[in-house]
């Protein structure tokens, strides 16, 4: 369940933009997780909300696309810290 609830998340994330401000989108990231979680009836442990989007982030920052990000990131999470 916990890679659906983290798939649903990554989903939630906007796309970013050359002009986007990567704090805000980080920060909305976060609160996809959150609401995720909560929806999943999980709590996630400790870093791995921070885990998740730095992830994302540096994926997004680094060329790839939203999707390739979300794929690759919801698998680390879910490895690195299982629920």
């Amino acid at each position: 369940m916990l890679p659906l609830a983290l798939g649903f998340f990554l989903s939630a994330v906007p796309a970013p933009t050359l002009s986007a401000d990567n704090g805000m989108i980080r920060s909305f990231c976060l609160v996809a997780f959150n609401a995720a979680m909560e929806s999943a009836g999980k709590t996630p442990p400790d870093g791995m909300g921070d885990f998740t989007c730095n992830c994302f982030m540096d994926r997004l920052t680094g060329g790839e696309g939203i999707e390739e990000s979300r794929a690759q990131c919801t698998e680390e999470a879910a490895q690195r810290f299982p629920v």
